[in-house]
């Protein structure tokens, strides 16, 4: 466009021929690339109307695909959740694989505790009872272990009754020992409560066997004295053995030593105890010995109870309880009653003597006899008419 102004008029319509020359060239050839490529063209518009709608499916799809992202984001979850569930319960059916024996015999605990208590092994059921709660203390998470500690929990129980069933019939020390040891050991009573279960097994022992003493014995004199021998045999061997599990009798002034202020209060409630259990026996043994005496009408044989009540009284004190000074007055009254009975007696006795005596007096001197005869009758009637018990009063 610049050189046009310099350009002759000539030569500008001499450029303008060459230049509709070349259009109708150009046209001709267009024409021409339009003949030879027709078929190639159809093809590509329609290969771009096949793309825009493939474009326009893909669209479609992606934004379906961006609406479902956030249900198949949960549905993923919910996948990772399960699949972390079965790898943790691999993992634990791997472990217990691994400890299947140990889980075994753990399972075997209750059924072997109940066998140790059906054959008597306290010692071995113990030693469960110990084991497990330790595995309890360093496995506390586990449920399982719980489980079994419930259930070794309510044989423990059944095995604390057995022990206590024993202690109560405990007639010797070392089976007594041998309870009270197991129950201190499981801690299932107090120390009060395992005094309080030694001496109610003791009184039931001792009861059962003046029961049976009283079945035995026919006469009031042998029942009193079979039970002063089972008074003095019994609470001496029940003191004694007190002592020995509890502390609780002395037979020696003690050294002074070194102990607790808490073990000499346990030792003076342990002896507080026994006094208390012995007195008591004393007063039902009093009672008792109160009716006996009643039935013995022969102050000899009261006499011969008071020296067994006496001595085993004196064998009680070598333990502390010394029981004379509850059957003193026991006796006395005894004595003091049969003493009145043998008076009043002696008195119905010489009153029908001296009326006899003034009969016969009065009869001799009616009859003229020497008063020497008179007395002689009267001799003769005491001897025959009155019956021996009368004659000894």
């Amino acid at each position: 466009m610049a050189a046009i102004p310099a350009e002759s008029v000539k030569r500008l319509q001499t450029t303008k021929d060459e230049l509709d020359v070349s259009n109708r060239a150009l046209q001709l050839q267009v024409v021409e690339v339009l003949r030879s490529s027709c078929p190639q063209l159809v093809d590509n518009a329609r290969g771009v109307r096949e793309m825009r709608a493939l474009a326009d499916g893909a669209h479609a799809r992606v934004d379906a695909t961006a609406a479902a992202l956030p249900l198949l984001s949960a549905e993923l979850d919910q996948l990772l959740a399960a699949a972390q569930e079965a790898i943790g319960l691999r993992e634990r059916n791997l472990g217990l694989l691994r400890h299947h024996s140990p889980l075994i015999e753990l399972f075997e605990v209750p059924s072997l505790m109940d066998t140790c208590i059906r054959s008597g092994l306290v010692d071995e059921g113990l030693e469960l009872c110990g084991t497990l709660r330790a595995i309890r203390a360093a496995h506390a998470d586990v449920p399982l272990l719980g489980r079994i500690e419930a259930e070794l929990d309510h044989s423990a129980v059944l095995l604390a009754e057995m022990l206590v069933g024993e202690l109560r019939h405990a007639s010797s020390l070392p089976a007594a020992l041998g309870a009270v040891g197991h129950l201190r050991r499981m801690g299932a009573l107090s120390e009060r409560e395992l005094r309080a279960v030694f001496l109610a097994g003791a009184t039931a022992r001792l009861r059962a066997e003046s029961a049976r003493a009283a079945r035995e014995s026919s006469e009031a004199y042998m029942h009193a004295l079979r039970l002063l021998q089972l008074a003095r045999e019994r609470w001496f061997d029940s003191a004694t053995q007190y002592g020995a599990i509890f502390g609780g009798a002395r037979t020696h002034s003690p050294a002074p030593d070194e102990r607790t202020a808490a073990t000499r209060s346990a030792e003076a409630e342990a002896a507080l105890y026994l006094r208390h259990w012995i007195a008591r026996r004393a007063l039902e043994l009093r009672a008792t010995l109160a009716e006996l005496l009643a039935r013995v009408d022969d102050i000899a044989l009261v006499g011969n109870v008071l020296e067994q009540a006496c001595s085993s009284a004196a064998s009680l004190a070598r333990v502390g309880c010394d029981t004379r000074s509850l059957f003193e007055s026991l006796f006395e009254e005894a004595t003091l009653a049969l003493f009145g009975k043998a008076v009043r007696l002696a008195a119905r006795h010489w009153q029908r003597a001296f009326a006899t005596l003034c009969a016969s007096a009065a009869e001799a001197g009616a009859a003229g006899e020497p008063a020497g005869a008179g007395q002689q009758r009267v001799a003769c009637l005491l001897y025959t008419s009155d019956a021996a018990d009368e004659e000894d009063s």
